[in-house]
């Protein structure tokens, strides 16, 4: 088990907001690179997330996957509050997927 899957498990409880889970996007597409922005920019041509959408993130349900493997390698490597940003994110696209 990773270190990301222990940690959402531990911090099961903590609360977020859309403003959060903007900010774990945006670290997610700095990790990422031009990648991360070229699937950001794929969106635009596909389907959308519900969940997602009504935050004003669309993101096409295929990138979903993408972006918990991105979130999952750079974790560890993270300091807390940018691993807080990706663990809400992370907890949030997997209730919308």
């Amino acid at each position: 088990m990773s270190q990301l899957d222990n940690d959402i498990k531990e911090y099961a409880e903590e609360a977020w907001n859309r403003h959060d889970i903007r900010a774990g996007f945006k670290l997610l597409v700095e990790l990422g690179g031009a990648a991360t922005l070229g699937i950001f920019a794929y969106t635009v041509l596909t389907s959308w997330v519900p969940g997602l959408n009504a935050l004003g993130i669309p993101i096409a349900a295929g990138t979903v996957q993408a972006l918990l493997k991105l979130a999952a390698e750079h974790y560890a490597s993270l300091p807390e509050d940018e691993r807080a940003a990706v663990r809400k994110v992370v907890r949030f696209l997997n209730r919308a997927s």
